[in-house]
């Protein structure tokens, strides 16, 4: 493993990532960082100067050093260029990056939870990396996937992040759309298919968040006002407003994804698969069925007493907090199929132990639209297949 880097820069499309004095290739700088992230940021042998090792030592090891301030925003910033795409059928999630210098990388946690990360570098070998178990570990706590646990997976922010308002809200969101959660399961009375109208809020919910939430497709970040654009080609013009017919057949126009390309942030090559991306049907389903707000159920049977105690905190403290906010993440595989990973943030007290904590719940929802699938209602719900996944995060020390 590569030692830690004190400069970098990544603008702000994750088009390029530059290195002050290291020779080694992106994708090896972004998987060290995502080995040292995890829940407490304990330095490893190699990172340790001579006097922390000899503590360490004389201690026992029950002393730890921990990364300053910074270095642990180092590592957390590099981890935004990570994106989850589709696993294959034997893997509990995937997770990649393409790079400014050529280089890739890959993580792939099987369903036995193993985790393997594949680089390759600018120019085009392939290198599997052996990572050990306290590695493995790590990685397990630090990636967008959902694993088997029996509890809802528990999360620090870094030291400078606060909740105070709507940004920091969205900040916080975006910090823990990159790390692991719980998985969730589901029966009749909390599947978000079940009874008679699965999916009758959808189009609602797409018009409230369109303009209101971070929305990601193949990478690039679209905007509030790019946003806006895309709420006007889906023909949704008001809470009461249904999916174009011609979108839902054809996709969003040529001209209209052209547009929506233009008012966001990328290289040429990334505004037009955004173009090729959302002129097929599919898009609006994938897009759509990702705002809808039902899919948060399972997790919010789980915890709402606390959801409702933190709402009375905000009201009472006169926080200028929204109640929630929305991360997604949608992209497009080369057989044509479109991962999903939709994010809601919610305000949630900490459990009574931890009086006064408030912090925020992730709910996740992942799942593939196959290829062709169009944004009507019977057919989603006979094709889509939700996981559903949910982490706490606090920013006090736990």
């Amino acid at each position: 493993m590569i030692s830690v880097v004190e400069s970098f820069i990544i603008n702000e499309i994750g088009e390029s990532l530059m290195i002050n004095g290291l020779n080694n290739n992106s994708a090896s700088l972004v998987l060290d960082a995502a080995i040292r992230i995890n829940s407490d940021f304990k330095k490893q042998w190699n990172d340790m100067s001579c006097a922390e090792k000899l503590l360490k030592v004389l201690s026992f090891g029950l002393w730890n050093p921990t990364y300053t301030r910074s270095e642990r925003q180092t590592f957390q910033e590099l981890l935004t260029v990570l994106e989850p795409v589709s696993p294959a059928p034997n893997e509990l999630g995937r997770i990649y990056a393409n790079f400014a210098d050529g280089s890739s990388l890959r993580i792939s946690v099987t369903n036995s939870e193993l985790v393997e990360a594949e680089i390759r570098t600018p120019d085009n070998e392939k290198i599997l990396m052996l990572l050990e178990s306290n590695e493995q570990n790590r990685l397990l706590q630090s990636l967008p996937i959902n694993l088997h646990m029996p509890y809802i997976q528990v999360h620090r922010a870094l030291s400078k992040m606060d909740l105070t308002d709507h940004k920091s809200m969205h900040n916080l969101l975006s910090f823990t759309s990159k790390l692991s959660a719980t998985l969730i399961p589901h029966n009749t009375q909390t599947d978000p298919f079940s009874g008679p109208t699965p999916f009758s809020s959808m189009f609602m919910d797409t018009f409230r968040g369109l303009g209101n939430a971070k929305l990601s497709l193949n990478g690039v970040d679209i905007p509030v006002d790019a946003q806006k654009l895309l709420r006007d080609a889906l023909g949704l013009k008001d809470t009461h407003s249904s999916l174009a017919r011609n979108v839902i057949n054809n996709g969003i126009s040529r001209h209209h994804a052209e547009q929506i390309a233009r008012e966001s942030s990328g290289s040429d090559k990334q505004k037009a698969e955004v173009v090729e991306f959302l002129c097929h049907p599919e898009a609006a389903t994938a897009i759509c069925s990702a705002f809808y707000q039902s899919f948060n159920v399972p997790a919010l049977m789980l915890t709402h007493t606390r959801i409702s105690q933190a709402r009375e905190y905000n009201v009472e403290r006169s926080l200028d907090v929204p109640n929630a906010c929305i991360n997604i993440s949608i992209s497009q595989s080369p057989d044509g199929s479109i991962h999903v990973a939709s994010h809601t943030g919610i305000l949630i007290m900490a459990p009574e132990d931890r009086p006064n904590e408030l912090g925020m719940l992730t709910n996740r929802t992942s799942y593939e639209v196959p290829q062709g699938v169009k944004c009507e209602i019977d057919e989603m719900v006979r094709t889509l297949q939700p996981r559903y996944g949910a982490s706490e995060t606090y920013l006090k020390n736990i």
